[in-house]
């Protein structure tokens, strides 16, 4: 994945990616195949989310 410049200050950071197992989740959403607009041309669904506290 390369760098967004254009969503600086326009989007909310919700997460972290922090190991070799998040990276290539994030690394197969970025390559799923889209359609004009970059819209997914099969969804791409959330399953579950870990919320950790960084104490």
């Amino acid at each position: 994945m390369g760098k967004t410049p254009h969503l600086n200050f326009k989007h909310t950071i919700f997460g972290e990616v922090e190991d070799q197992a998040s990276r290539d989740v994030v690394d197969a959403i970025g390559s799923t195949p889209t359609a004009p607009g970059d819209k997914p041309l099969s969804d791409v669904v959330i399953e579950s989310v870990l919320i950790e506290s960084r104490d």
